[in-house]
């Protein structure tokens, strides 16, 4: 009783189609250009056109802004982060769009070559395909003979499609799955546009840090440019600078780092510009070269009475005493230091006065600046880049897609010999997709050996 009411994919298809029949004319054009635009290559052009256009006017905005100063936009532009704005995001979405749209409108034409590849060869497709040739022999059993010889030098796969006393067809290819060629290069392109949205919503974030310093936790700025408390500390045991043989020019920076997380170290390894820490897809790597910072020490005094002392540069963060709010150095000046609090956007200038934030949680809690004094340093740099094995993996993918595409083509003949009153008929014909001198050159080859041995015959 269930069965009439399934809905087949003809039923769906006709519903679909009468649906679209009944929509006034203007509607169905709008809809027609729309599907026509998504799947055409002139969207392509556009879309590429315009990333390449925002990406030249980001590079080159300063000197543009030198020798066209009227132009107020362009400073405007030079600080607009499009690369994580909605409308790179848009142009992303219309990019797979456009994608997606030339892929499905090609399948069709590639599941009629597929499935048209073994059928005989009959009036109306030997008149449709681009080589055709056709000689008149006597002798039915010696065509034949050459015909398979010839054909099976040339293509791997040769079947006789259906052969009885007055007739043989005979179908013969290679090259069948080049056609994958189009949609691998397609589905590549479309894991390194993901791959490539996906690195934009990492980071890439410099930091300094001196010998036995503890950054806990490592905090870094996103790709939206706000801070993030990383779920792990950064520990730099050691730093040192070496020279390559005697000298003195050519050095090698080395930091060594440990990852510590829930009070024990999960990772220790030296890292340099070549060599990172990996943890949890995160990259560490050395950045620059060392030098000497300033460094605030900070004295916190409890409720309690209860001391403790912070050694912090720009960027560094604590924790006040028990009560788990962290507080991190935001700028340094000779007289004082400002401090921010992470949980609440309070800020505070400090200097050896002591002076009190004025959050409930840090009610007490008295924190004066000791002294400013200088360390040298080492600049680290945290990569996160969630794409990455995406993108790798679809430029080894491309290159296989591309060169099967360039490389590789799919190539058909057909073939009937029918006997007729005087002696017997030859029909030679091919297609494909690239190189068809080949086949053509193959037709004409076999054409020439049989009218030769025809001639030997009459002669």
């Amino acid at each position: 009783m269930l069965s009439k009411y399934i809905l087949t994919d003809t039923d769906l298809k006709t519903a679909l189609l009468s649906g679209f029949a009944i929509l006034p004319a203007p509607m169905k054009k709008l809809i027609k250009c729309i599907l026509n635009l998504s799947a055409s290559i002139n969207l392509t052009i556009i879309l590429l056109s315009v990333a390449t256009l925002i990406f030249i006017l980001q590079i080159a905005q300063d000197k543009l802004v030198f020798y066209f100063p009227s132009w107020q936009w362009l400073s405007a532009a030079g600080k607009f982060d499009f690369y994580h704005s909605r409308g790179f995001f848009v142009l992303f979405a219309l990019f797979c769009i456009n994608l997606i749209g030339c892929t499905l409108k090609r399948l069709p034409r590639t599941i009629d070559v597929l499935k048209s590849s073994s059928k005989e060869l009959d009036e109306a497709r030997r008149t449709s395909l681009p080589i055709c040739e056709t000689v008149a022999v006597s002798d039915y059993q010696a065509a034949r003979q050459t015909l398979l010889a010839m054909v099976a030098g040339y293509f791997k796969k040769t079947g006789i499609v259906r052969e009885d006393g007055d007739s043989l067809h005979l179908f013969a290819e290679k090259g069948r799955y080049s056609h994958a060629g189009f949609y691998l290069a397609h589905l590549c392109l479309l894991l390194l546009a993901l791959g490539t949205t996906l690195s934009a919503t990492g980071f890439q974030y410099s930091f300094e840090v001196t010998k036995n310093q503890l950054l806990d936790p490592l905090v870094v700025r996103d790709a939206g440019r706000q801070e993030k408390a990383l779920d792990f500390s950064l520990l730099c045991s050691d730093l040192k600078t070496t020279s390559y043989g005697e000298s003195s020019k050519l050095k090698k920076h080395q930091s060594t780092l440990s990852i510590i997380k829930n009070g024990a170290t999960v990772a220790t390894q030296e890292v340099d510009f070549a060599t990172p820490l990996h943890y949890n897809g995160i990259d560490i790597y050395q950045d620059r070269f060392s030098k000497t910072i300033p460094y605030a020490k900070i004295k916190i005094i409890a409720p309690d009475n209860q001391q403790s002392t912070h050694e912090l540069k720009l960027g560094d963060s604590f924790a006040a005493g028990a009560t788990g709010v962290r507080i991190r150095l935001t700028r340094l000046r000779p007289d004082g230091v400002q401090l921010k609090t992470l949980t609440l956007p309070e800020t505070l200038w400090v200097a050896q006065n002591p002076v009190q934030f004025h959050q409930a949680q840090l009610q007490g809690y008295q924190v004066s600046l000791i002294e400013i004094s200088q360390k040298e340093s080492t600049t680290l740099k945290a990569i996160y880049d969630p794409g990455k094995g995406l993108i790798w993996y679809s430029f080894i993918l491309m290159v296989a897609g591309f060169s099967i595409c360039f490389f590789c083509s799919h190539q058909r003949m057909w073939a009937r010999i029918e006997r007729t009153g005087s002696g017997c008929s030859v029909t030679l014909a091919g297609a494909a997709t690239k190189n068809a001198r080949e086949v053509s050159e193959l037709i004409m080859t076999i054409k020439n050996s049989m009218e030769y041995s025809q001639s030997r015959e009459q002669r």
